[in-house]
């Protein structure tokens, strides 16, 4: 499946362009993690939590907190842990506390607190 030229400018461009974005690979160098992330404004946050869409103008936002927008990994249990604490490090190295992410196919809000290792 590929995405649309829109999509890609809305979804995939502005994570990578601003380097809020992790790639992880295994010992044997095949990718495993792809994970966005950004920092939504209260106005974002509730128009995500309403519609269920991550608002284009939030990759641009001043919060106070990451959001994790986009979370694939490959590798089960392991990888879906090994990827989350990537994320946490990279978190915790910013001076972050906690971080969210928005369960999109049942609307749950998910909240991580961060502990450093």
């Amino acid at each position: 499946m590929g995405y649309s030229r829109v999509e890609r400018m809305t979804y995939i461009d502005p994570p990578l362009s601003m380097g809020n974005y992790i790639f992880g690979v295994d010992a044997e160098g095949v990718p495993y993690l792809f994970a966005t992330w950004a920092f939504p404004e209260k106005k974002h946050i509730d128009e995500y939590l309403e519609t269920n869409q991550f608002p284009p103008a939030a990759w641009r936002g001043d919060g106070d907190s990451p959001w994790i927008i986009d979370f694939i990994c490959f590798g089960g249990k392991r990888g879906i842990l090994e990827g989350f604490r990537s994320l946490k490090d990279i978190f915790i190295e910013m001076g972050y506390s906690d971080c969210y992410w928005l369960r999109t196919e049942s609307g749950k809000l998910g909240f991580h607190k961060l502990k450093e290792n």
